[in-house]
Formats: structure tokens, sequence, C-alpha cells
């Protein structure tokens, strides 16, 4: 299959998720499902998506040249969450710098945060804010619109778009332990929710999912990133959200290659 898109997920920052199935065995060794990324990985691949770890070191505009799609998986310190073990959770200055350059070049961002998101000790609150994404410190819970009757794993409510359906073939989805999003009205940028929390929860209609487009770039970003785990993927409707997610991202950086005619992602 021709690739449409080449998405690179950092794993050298302390990261709480893996594609690579033999670090996921290393992390956890009784259950490597809970912290791989594996079968996310799988689906972009069936689907003509090109799929990189970065390993080790800082990112750099030299680095992110080279793909269309980052996705930044949950990170954090070693004394809240098994980890890669490689880096550290804090990106410097000049990673921040380099990360946003690149979605306002084109590229496509996809970041994974979590509930109670400062206690982890990572930067992932200062980025989203670079596309006016402001990321609480808080956990949803809702009595009502609730999956497997666990309150706070909470049943996304779809916020409709006019101009993009990011929930095309998704008919449910569930977030556990979620934090809460907002968007900032004056950073310039255009962000809308793709989802938020029912009525019926604690706080009411919270955002969980937001898009943004920045520049000439696309940016998604989740209160939680256990939904796509290679253990909770195939509930609800989650291998399908996570597909139209990133490749709603990769779209743009696609769509702005210079080649002859049309993009093959906009083609397909």
């Amino acid at each position: 299959m021709k690739t449409l898109a080449t998405v690179l997920f950092d794993e050298a920052h302390r990261q709480a998720w893996t594609t690579r199935g033999e670090v996921a065995a290393l992390m956890n060794p009784a259950n490597p499902a809970d912290v791989g990324y594996t079968q996310a990985a799988a689906t972009l691949a069936a689907h003509g998506l090109t799929v990189v770890a970065h390993a080790a070191g800082e990112l750099t505009p030299a680095t992110l040249a080279e793909v269309d799609v980052l996705v930044l998986p949950h990170c954090s310190t070693d004394e809240w969450e098994a980890t890669t073990g490689v880096g550290s959770p804090v990106y410097t200055p000049a990673e921040i710098d380099a990360i946003e350059g690149f979605v306002r070049a084109g590229g496509g961002l996809v970041l994974l945060a979590e509930t109670e998101q400062s206690k982890y000790g990572n930067s992932l609150a200062d980025i989203a804010a670079r596309f006016g994404v402001v990321i609480a410190n808080a956990t949803v819970q809702d009595p009502v619109e609730r999956f497997n009757d666990v309150s706070t794993w909470v049943l996304a409510q779809p916020v409709p778009s006019e101009q993009w359906d990011l929930w095309a073939g998704v008919r449910q989805v569930g977030l556990y332990r979620a934090g809460v999003l907002s968007l900032d009205p004056d950073s310039g940028d255009d962000g809308f929710l793709v989802a938020r929390a029912s009525a019926h929860a604690s706080p009411p209609d919270a955002g969980l999912i937001a898009a943004v487009r920045a520049g000439r770039g696309r940016v998604v970003v989740l209160t939680d990133s256990d939904l796509f785990g290679d253990d909770s993927i195939d509930d609800l409707d989650h291998r399908v959200l996570w597909r139209n997610l990133v490749t709603w991202t990769a779209a743009a950086p696609m769509g702005s290659v210079a080649t002859a005619g049309a993009s093959d992602l906009a083609d397909d």
C-alpha cells in the first residue's frame, strides 16, 4: 500500500505508552496491553500510514521535517507511571518551539493528555496552550452517561461541526478518568470541541476532545490516553475514532506537499 503520511510517536520523554511490543513487555511484564499502543499503530499502518517511534533524543526541527504527524502520548515522572524510562517528561523550550513551528508550517499533532494533568510533571499542557487549548487539573464524573456503570468512565457526547465530521462511523466513545479542556477565545487559532461530557456530569458539559487549525497545520488534544491503549481500543468505537482523528491531522500536511495534483490522502 502506498504511504499516505508518516506518523512519529514520541517515546523519548518518559511516555507511559509505547508502540513497540518488546518495550511494552519490559514496562509491564504482567500486562503489556496496559502500556501498549501497538494496536493503535497497527490501525494506522493498515490504513496506509507509516508509523515510526522516536526512541531517544530531543525533538528538533530536523527530526520533524521528516514526518507529517507527531503524536505525543501521555508522559510522566516515574512515581506515577511505568514509563519508557528514556528522557524527561519535561520538553525543553526549544522542543516546544520546534513542535509549534512544525504545526504552523503544516504539520499534524495529536496530544494525549490525562486526568489530573498537572501531577504527572510533564509539559503537555504547555504545548496544548500554544494552540489555545487549556487543560485543567480535573477528573470528570458522570452518574448517568457512563460506561460499564463506572462514573469516572464517561461517555463522550459528540459536538457537531458543520465543516468536519470527526465522528464518521463512530456511535459511542468512552473516556476513562478523563480530564477537562477548554478553548482560549483569545488564542487566534481556529479551535473547536469534538466531544464534551454530558449535562449530568461534574463538571457539566466539560470539554473532552478538541481540534484546532493552527496556521497551516492541525492539532487534536484529548484528555484521556487510555481509550486507544491495547486493552481499550476495541471498546465501543474507539478504533474508528482514533483513525479519524489522526487522519484529520494528517490531511493538512499531505495537502500542503508540493506535488502534482491532489494529495494521496485527499484522493483516498
